[in-house]
This record gives structure tokens, C-alpha cells and sequence, in this order.
């Protein structure tokens, strides 16, 4: 199946955004480096002494290909946890409505771009829109999903609650409301979010006794056959 234009820029830009923002100067990660070079640079992952797009194709080759990880420079490198939250998936009618067409292939999308990301869990609300937007990724990677409460400070602390129990290293995608999302950035220190559409994601990255570090994207909507 051929990968669309779009869904191939949204990996892209995360592998350039995760090399130049997510690396900071207390985490920096070099690919095949024996030792720590004084002239390090955050982000550079290759080694190089540059930050530009050949730490991206290093950290995308990692990610969604499983090529050799980058082997940090620091000699008590504390381990990162990534969390994808995002809202649900397009959907009509009520309250507990499934998705419609448009949240289905929405849906199919998502699943595509983590085509090659290791997950270790996946998060949903009780109701069912959320739960069908993780359904396609949760049966490519052979997960089950962790349901919380829908109700915005309940659910946003059951949310937190599940991602701290992550062991270190873990991955996460998270799929929730416009009304709980806010709660749970909240919740994690980074303030309430304005949220404007069904294409939302956050990559949340957390390290014990640091703060929350955080982007924020949007992902395709379709595949292409």
C-alpha cells in the first residue's frame, strides 16, 4: 500500500521536532558514539556536530524501522516515556454515537502512521468513539486498551494515572475528548489546550523529576490505497 504525501511529512517533521526539542542538554543521544564529545549538541543524533534533516532520517529509521537506537552520551541518562494524546476520531449524533465514515478512515489513518512505532499501550475513554479510533491500531499491534471515565477530571486523572504507571522507556497513544484532553495536560503541569479539530496530537515526553515536554501536530485524516 502506497504511504500518502501527507502521512510521510507527519513523520518527517516529528523525527526533526523529536531530534532538535525532545533532546535537550541533560539528554543527548548520539547513534554509534563511544564516548561524550565536549562540543555536543543537543538534537545531534548522528554525531555529525550539525543538527539538520540527517538526524531526522536516524531518528525515523529508529522509530519506524527498528534500525539500531542512538546510544546516549549520558552515564545516568534517565529513561524517556512518549505519549501520544489525541482526540477521537469524526463521528454524528449522540453522546455514545460510533464514528461516521470520515472518523473510520481517520481511524485507518492513525493506524498507518504507528505502522512501525513500537506501542506498549493504548488509552480511551468509555465511550465509544474514542475506543473505535484506537480499534485498527490496537489490532495491528495486538493490544487490548485501557478504558478510563469520560467525565473530564475523573477521566483526565485516570488518564495520568495509567501513563505514570508506564515503565521507563514505554510508549502510549491516548485517544480522548475535547473536554478531557485540557484536564489531562493539565494534569500534567503543561495548562489547559485550545482544541480545534479531530486532527489534534500532543507527543508528551516525560522523564522522572523533569518537567513535561511537549509538541503539538495534526495527522492525516486518510490513507491511500
Amino acid at each position: 500500500m502506497k504511504r500518502p504525501a501527507c502521512v510521510c511529512g507527519v513523520l518527517f517533521f516529528v523525527g526533526i521536532l523529536v531530534g532538535r526539542y525532545a533532546l535537550d542538554a541533560s539528554f543527548i543521544c548520539w547513534a554509534g558514539a563511544g564516548a561524550c564529545p565536549k562540543d555536543s549538541i543537543p538534537g545531534d543524533v548522528n554525531a555529525d556536530g550539525a543538527v539538520n534533516v540527517s538526524d531526522a532520517v536516524v531518528l525515523l529509521k529508529f522509530l519506524f524501522r527498528g534500525d539500531d537506537p542512538p546510544v546516549s552520551c549520558c552515564a545516568e541518562e534517565v529513561a524517556t516515556n512518549v505519549v501520544f494524546l489525541l482526540r477521537h476520531a469524526e463521528r454524528d449524533g449522540g453522546i455514545n454515537a460510533p464514528l461516521n465514515k470520515a472518523g473510520r478512515e481517520r481511524a485507518q489513518a492513525l493506524a498507518q502512521v504507528f505502522e512501525r512505532v513500537g506501542i506498549d499501550t493504548l488509552i480511551a475513554s468509555d465511550l465509544r468513539r474514542t475506543q473505535e479510533t484506537l480499534e485498527p491500531l490496537a489490532a495491528d499491534k495486538g493490544l487490548d486498551i485501557s478504558i478510563t471515565a469520560s467525565r473530564s477530571k475523573e477521566g483526565a486523572i485516570e488518564v495520568v494515572r495509567l501513563i505514570d504507571a508506564l515503565m521507563p522507556g514505554q510508549t502510549a497513544v491516548v485517544a480522548h475528548h475535547s473536554f478531557t484532553i485540557p484536564a489531562i495536560l493539565d494534569e500534567l503541569g503543561l495548562g489547559a489546550a485550545r482544541i480545534s479539530g479531530n486532527d489534534q496530537m500532543w507527543i508528551l515526553f516525560l522523564r522522572a523529576g523533569e518537567p513535561v515536554q511537549h509538541l503539538e501536530l495534526t495527522y492525516p485524516g486518510t490513507v491511500e490505497e
